[in-house]
Parts: C-alpha cells; structure tokens; sequence
C-alpha cells in the first residue's frame, strides 16, 4: 500500500472551494508558486478554520481579535480528511512549509505543544496563555510603535505578521486562581 496522496484533480479542489479557491490561486500566482490541490486546499482550510484555538472563558480583550485558523499539521489533517480529500501528512506539511517559505502562512510556538500554522493576511502577532494555551491574535497596527522601539533597540527588523508572540497569563486563568485562592483556608485571601 502507498503512503503517497492519491492524485487530486485541480479542477475539484477548485470546485469546493469555489471563490476562495480563486483569490488562493491568485496569491499563489503572484507569488510565483503554482497552484497545486494541497496548496489551494491548506490554505482554503486555514481561511476557513474557527477564529483561533480558544478555550478562554472570559470574553477576548478589544485589541485583539480572532483570526482565521491557527492549526497544527494534525488539525489540517484532520479537517482536510473531513473534506474527504485523500492527502497524507507529508503531503500537507510541504505545502504549509512552502507556503510558509513564501510568507502566505506563519507557525506560532506554543511552548511543549505542536506548532500551529495560520495565515499571514490580516497582518497579526499573537498572544498566548501560559496555563490554558489560547491564542488570541493582535493587529500588527496595534504593535506598530512597539515594532519601531524593537528597530532601534535591537537594529532588527521583524516581519510584518507574527514575528511577535507575547506570553502570560490570561483574565480567565488570573481570575480563576484568585477564586480558587480564596476558597483555601489559611490562603489570606478573601478576607
């Protein structure tokens, strides 16, 4: 039996993705890359994909956003199987590190999780709770004073889209500890 991804005709990935799949084809292009099913496919997915991989349980802050798609070479799979398009793995990550090669996607990492991978347009960096793991988006335009202090302090340039990842603690998990903090007794707190 072949490990290899059985040929996907263009014309019916094209077919389910419709529109989208054009304006993919037509970044393809002008990147100079050819618009190949997996390609068309992993990026069709990720612009379709939920708004992040969230589990906050506390509404987002306004300045930041939710953006299409941040997955894992396993989550592509997973929603490309559920297409019911045969593409293994392999197939799947060379697209994405093509497509990341070319500045279409970007990969976020995430501590001792796998890497996710989301598109790049609309330009963001990323913020992420060290205890729940949500990745929560922010405009580069938000950031851009701070990227101009990382030129001249670091005579470094970072890319437009998610060159920054800011870690900490999210309300949800700060407000959850204080509860769970008051709750002991002898903790001092909620007195």
């Amino acid at each position: 039996m072949s490990d290899r991804s059985p040929s996907v005709p263009l014309s019916e990935v094209m077919g389910r993705f419709g529109t989208l799949g054009g304006h993919v084809r037509d970044h393809l292009h002008r990147r100079n890359l050819r618009a190949t099913p997996a390609r068309i496919v992993v990026m069709g997915v990720l612009a379709g994909a939920p708004g992040a991989d969230r589990r906050d349980r506390a509404p987002a802050p306004s300045a930041t956003f939710a953006v299409p798609g941040h997955l894992t070479v396993l989550g592509l799979q997973r929603a490309i199987a559920d297409l019911a398009i045969p593409f293994d793995s392999t197939t799947i990550y060379r697209a994405v590190t093509t497509l990341q090669d070319v500045g279409l996607v970007h990969h976020v990492a995430i501590r001792d999780r796998a890497a996710r991978y989301g598109l790049s347009d609309p330009a963001h960096h990323h913020a992420i709770c060290t205890d729940c793991g949500t990745l929560r988006s922010i405009p580069a335009e938000r950031l851009a004073g701070l990227l101009e202090t990382v030129v001249d302090l670091a005579d470094l340039e970072p890319p437009a889209c998610g060159a920054l990842t800011l870690h900490g603690r999210c309300r949800a998990c700060r407000t959850a500890e204080r509860t769970t903090c008051a709750d002991v007794p002898g903790s001092g707190e909620g007195k």
